[in-house]
């Protein structure tokens, strides 16, 4: 066996001899754990502890620093949410999680120093951002008809421009829209990104009152008659989900600059791994026997 060999089966065997859980007093080897999760495609955890070191990096770059009124904040949201009112119920929280006092400590200063990252990366591209995809996060009201066929819309828009019927009388008759055809075919307010391409077009291009169609949607025609307008406006709501959407680009390009190797998924190996430790344990390869060395292999489940 050269070198190589034997150092991949050394690392192996130390995964085989850490016991991530036990069942019925038989240990679970991590190494098997960590197996299953990269055979399935369980590894998500691995990229979040990339991003969080990311993370941790650029906090040390912005020089940010979590103060003691800060963390005494987030220590009581923490224990508030889940209830932990009494240090007894603290101590068991921590003990039943594996955690100490110190992994608590660190725990805290990481989401809220996170937290402060965020808000100093995106505070200042928010509303640049927001007024420059304004178009975007405007909003329309209007009624719907929606009919199978092209030449169905035509008559019933011939009806209304002559005004020998009413909207939303006809959008209770004839709308196939089962949602919106009690209500007269009303569609509460809208953005451009809630509705079709083609409906948003036209709708956000007429004013209150005009009748438009029959516009072609997937599954058969519209006609649409505008309600209202909203202007765009920058609620708290929104205000945060154009910071989730920013800081979500930013992390990405962080992790697009950095040299991010997984020498984990190595160590594992998968099928050729695998098939080299049943080789050295002297067992098959034909099945999911853990591939542990003969030594403690018969320990683990």
């Amino acid at each position: 066996m050269d070198q190589s060999r034997k150092e991949k089966g050394g690392r192996m065997n130390s995964f085989c001899n850490i016991a991530a859980a036990t069942i019925d007093r038989q240990p679970l080897s991590l190494r098997r754990v960590l197996a299953r999760a990269a055979w399935r495609g369980e590894l998500q955890f691995l990229e979040n502890a990339i991003d969080s070191e990311i993370l941790r990096r650029a906090v040390s770059r912005f020089g940010i620093r979590a103060t003691t009124d800060e963390l005494e904040t987030a220590a009581t949201s923490f224990r508030r949410e889940r209830g932990l009112l009494k240090a007894a119920d603290m101590h068991r929280w921590l003990a039943d999680h594996g955690w100490t006092a110190d992994d608590w400590q660190a725990y805290l200063e990481e989401s809220v120093e996170e937290r402060l990252l965020r808000n100093a990366v995106i505070r200042d591209r928010i509303n640049p951002y927001f007024l420059e995809h304004s178009s975007e996060y405007e909003a329309v009201t209007f009624s719907q008809i929606k009919v199978a066929d092209a030449p169905t819309g035509e008559a019933l828009w011939q009806r209304l421009h002559e005004g020998s019927a009413e909207f939303h009388d006809l959008a209770r008759r004839y709308s196939i829209e089962l949602l919106t055809r009690p209500m007269g075919g009303y569609v509460p307010a809208a953005t451009r990104r809630d509705i079709a391409p083609a409906v948003a077009a036209a709708v956000f291009a007429v004013p209150v009152g005009e009748l438009v169609g029959p516009i072609e949607v997937e599954d058969g025609w519209l006609l649409v008659t505008v309600e209202e307008h909203f202007p765009a406006r920058l609620t708290p709501g929104l205000y945060e989900e154009i910071g989730a959407q920013l800081f979500a680009a930013w992390l990405a390009e962080q992790r697009a600059q950095a040299v991010i190797e997984r020498p984990l998924l190595q160590h594992l190996g998968g099928a050729n791994s695998q098939d080299e430790a049943l080789s050295e344990a002297g067992g098959q390869a034909d099945s999911m026997t853990t591939p542990c060395s003969p030594e403690v292999a018969h320990h683990l489940v």
